[in-house]
């Protein structure tokens, strides 16, 4: 008899035991479904993307927008050289506050164009070429800009260029960052800053290469030169100095040569050696001799 009673106490707890562990792991299903419905109704972070970013010139920009940029800012020019055109995106749940943008410039190369004798009996001194403009690919978001900011690049390392721009989730701006830099050529990592520290890196380094100059070109080049050797008289101005004609020739040759051996290595530092200008770069470059030749500052002459 007693043996049945203990056995049936025994089942009685084993049906007790089970129906707790049956409400536990039930109860402990729902509390797991309100903490995950909880942190999904909680709004995600800021999260900045940048869509894309390119140094333009002011000729790729809309003139009517940059100027109604410079009145709303208050800035006496709309416009520079050079111009950082970045687009960005707000991917996350909360506002973002973009604070600044960082440039980090690295493989730095200078360019210059040959100065030409001025001959001293009041011939006008003949000027360069204007520089024609490169040619950017189409902006990723089409958007207006929002605003123009300005800085000035110079030395490797880092530069931060303070900002303002508000984004809510779901938005896209962009914006530009007109750059003054001596800069022929440089290279640049560019970061954005936001929300108190946090930072997203555009996704490929950007390079800036000063596009040829008119008188890269042999032909150009000897023509200009051939112009001011011609002119009566034998002495001219180079730089300041006086010396003969045929010095201050020779020196704007040397100059010229000089130029376009830095072009060729600005355009190869740039991944672009193999590109048509400056295949015609070192097609000037392999003609120099036979200019010197035609511009008779080959044979020493007493200086």
């Amino acid at each position: 008899m007693l043996e049945v009673i203990v056995g049936g106490a025994v089942g009685v707890l084993g049906i007790v035991v089970a129906a707790w562990a049956t409400l536990r792991s039930s109860r402990t299903a729902e509390r797991s479904a309100l903490v995950t419905a909880h942190i999904a109704a909680e709004p995600r972070e800021a999260e900045v993307e940048i869509v894309d970013a390119s140094f333009v010139t002011s000729e790729e920009v809309d003139v009517q927008e940059l100027r109604a940029l410079a009145e709303r800012e208050g800035q006496d020019h709309y416009g520079s050289w050079v111009m950082l055109d970045i687009k960005v995106r707000n991917r996350g749940g909360q506002t973002a506050y973009i604070t600044n943008v960082v440039f980090t410039m690295s493989s730095i190369l200078n360019g210059f164009r040959p100065v030409f004798p001025k001959p001293i009996l009041g011939i006008a001194e003949l000027q360069a070429d204007e520089h024609h403009r490169p040619r950017i690919d189409p902006v990723a978001i089409d958007l207006s800009p929002s605003r123009n900011y300005q800085t000035f690049l110079d030395d490797e390392g880092p530069t931060s260029v303070p900002v303002s721009q508000v984004m809510k989730p779901g938005e896209a701006d962009r914006f530009l960052v007109s750059i003054d830099t001596p800069r022929s050529f440089f290279r640049a990592r560019v970061q954005v800053e936001y929300n108190a520290g946090r930072i997203v890196e555009a996704p490929k380094e950007l390079a800036f290469l000063l596009t040829h100059p008119a008188w890269f070109n042999a032909n150009t080049m000897l023509q200009k030169l051939a112009a001011v050797m011609e002119q009566p008289g034998t002495h001219a101005l180079w730089r300041g100095r006086s010396m003969t004609r045929r010095a201050a020739g020779r020196l704007c040759m040397d100059e010229y040569e000089q130029s376009l051996r830095s072009l060729i290595e600005m355009y190869t530092e740039a991944g672009r050696g193999r590109d048509a200008v400056c295949a015609s770069v070192r097609e000037s470059l392999g003609r120099v001799p036979e200019m010197r030749e035609a511009l008779g500052l080959n044979s020493p002459v007493s200086d």
